[in-house]
């Protein structure tokens, strides 16, 4: 009897701070609303939301050049955390949304943002983030926009520790996770260069 007890109080234990650090983990992270104007004549207007890791800002780091990509390509471009107000989407010509992995699903702001706004016809790129395994967050976001009508034209996913290049070496995985979003960012606005 006494086994079972002590099974049964790490077990709740357990779930009590697995369930702590979800909730904490994803509605306590903080970022700061950017605005990116285009080095040439603009081509368009862009958000990218993300909603902030309380524990990595590799969320930030991947958004900021995802925008800094779209920028180059001449889109005035604003970056915005889902802890400042999302601004109306229908401004956007396009949004990006990265959408962190928490238990192999999205995390619930963005989430919640999806299930909340009017994605109908609105051009999108589809972002997951995490640490290795983003496959079927991946696939959730995809589907949850896919189904709110949004437009997919471009997906990605840029991970904290598996490698995003194997050519780079551990020390340099988020570099590589960087350059490679801010290629997104160029590919996805040559795919827009064909559509508007």
């Amino acid at each position: 009897m006494d086994i079972l007890k002590v099974f049964l109080y790490t077990f709740l234990f357990v779930f009590v701070a697995w369930l702590a650090t979800t909730v904490y983990t994803q509605f306590s992270g903080k970022g700061n609303l950017i605005e990116l104007e285009p080095f040439t004549e603009i081509v368009g207007e862009a958000a990218v939301i993300y909603n902030p890791d309380p524990f990595s800002d590799f969320d930030e780091q991947v958004s900021i050049q995802i925008a800094k990509g779209l920028q180059s390509a001449g889109y005035k471009v604003v970056v915005v955390p889902t802890n400042e107000d999302v601004p109306d989407l229908a401004l956007y010509d396009l949004t990006v949304l990265c959408a962190n992995t928490y238990n192999f699903a999205p995390d619930w702001n963005v989430a919640t943002l999806i299930k909340n706004r009017d994605w109908q016809n609105h051009r999108v790129a589809a972002v997951t983030l995490g640490a290795g395994e983003t496959n079927l967050a991946a696939k959730q976001l995809k589907g949850m926009l896919k189904n709110a009508g949004a437009e997919i034209i471009g997906d990605a996913e840029f991970w904290l520790m598996k490698p995003n290049d194997e050519n780079y070496n551990a020390e340099s995985n988020r570099q590589a996770a960087k350059e490679k979003a801010y290629r997104f960012a160029i590919e996805i606005s040559q795919t827009l260069a064909t559509t508007l």
